[in-house]
């Protein structure tokens, strides 16, 4: 009678049991489920892993990455104080509600995410910080709601009414209009100042007194400005359609070359004479601000010094007014002597 089949588990029994060792050979007395004899198992024994100093960088990885694990623990604390840091109001946003222009926003970069492992609840570093803040050496554009807010306010102020003409109503109604803006008014008084020059554009350009004392400037400004460079006769007569106005005007036999050279440094002398009025608007812009700032901090105290800042500016307004005008003029003396030269 054949024996029947042999179980599974008698099957695994019967495999892990040995009679020898491996290693040696050596028979053992009873069936056994380690391979290898009690000599063999000594002495095969790998040594020990000694704890080595000898690696500081392996010491460093180890060390950082159970900080990295004992910090994981923290990140439901750590992210309620992003969401709290993030909900509050940040200093460029206090500061647009004050001067009401937005500062321009900086670029995405992987940096300007908190990460969970910041310590104390610190969101941003002192460098990220400083990154996020515009730069105010840079001038940030006007927008358009800005520009035409000031405008709106001359308006107002000068009791100037928007004389805009009146959107009739379309034949097509769903056309796109585009949305009217506010502009500055075409004043009558200016259009006679540009007009009156363009009248007479033979008369030469000659600076009052008036003009000389109200805009001051050193002479070697002045003369680099409104002085027309000297071109030599010689180099003058290569071209009898030359337009670079030369100091000896008799290099010009044909009369319309001398008319011609005429108009063209009248037309350089206006151009670089309307530096002097733009560049005292500037300088006189620039102190109105100082001012203004100081009379700001001044108002509501009983400093005697308000009543003197407040007159300056007055008088810093109205010279900026007169130095407008002049420069208009200027510029439209050159424009007329332009077109003059072209005729």
């Amino acid at each position: 009678m054949s024996p029947g089949p042999l179980s599974p588990q008698l099957k695994l029994t019967l495999r892990s049991l040995f009679l020898a060792c491996s290693n040696c050979k050596t028979k053992f007395s009873s069936a056994s489920a380690d391979s290898l004899c009690g000599a063999c198992r000594n002495s095969d024994l790998p040594p020990l892993p000694q704890a080595s100093t000898s690696d500081p960088d392996l010491l460093r990885a180890i060390s950082l990455s159970l900080a990295g694990i004992q910090h994981l623990a923290r990140i439901p604390e750590t992210l309620d104080k992003v969401l709290e840091h993030l909900s509050q109001p940040s200093h460029s946003q206090l500061r647009l509600g004050k001067n009401k222009r937005p500062p321009p926003s900086p670029p995405d970069s992987p940096g300007e995410h908190p990460s969970p492992s910041d310590e104390e609840g610190q969101v941003l570093s002192a460098e990220d910080s400083d990154q996020d803040l515009p730069d105010p050496d840079i001038d940030t554009p006007r927008t358009q709601g800005e520009v035409e807010g000031l405008i709106q306010a001359v308006l107002n102020t000068l009791n100037i009414e928007d004389d805009s003409p009146s959107i009739e109503p379309a034949k097509n109604i769903f056309k796109r209009h585009k949305k009217s803006s506010c502009l500055f008014p075409a004043y009558e008084q200016l259009d006679d100042i540009i007009k009156s020059q363009w009248k007479n554009p033979d008369h030469r350009v000659q600076l009052s007194k008036r003009f000389t004392q109200t805009y001051p400037f050193p002479k070697e400004c002045i003369d680099l400005w409104s002085s027309p460079p000297a071109v030599d006769p010689p180099v003058s007569r290569l071209s009898r359609n030359t337009t670079i106005p030369v100091a000896d005007a008799a290099a010009f036999k044909d009369p319309i070359d001398k008319r011609l050279e005429g108009f063209c440094k009248s037309s350089f002398t206006a151009s670089g004479s309307a530096f002097r009025p733009i560049f005292a608007i500037a300088w006189m812009a620039k102190a109105m601000e100082v001012w203004v700032e100081q009379a700001a901090q001044l108002i509501g105290s009983e400093d005697p010094t308000t009543d003197n800042i407040l007159s300056q500016i007055a008088d810093a307004t109205t010279y900026i007014g007169d130095a407008a005008l002049d420069a208009a003029r200027l510029v439209a003396q050159a424009s007329a002597h332009s077109v003059a030269a072209c005729g």
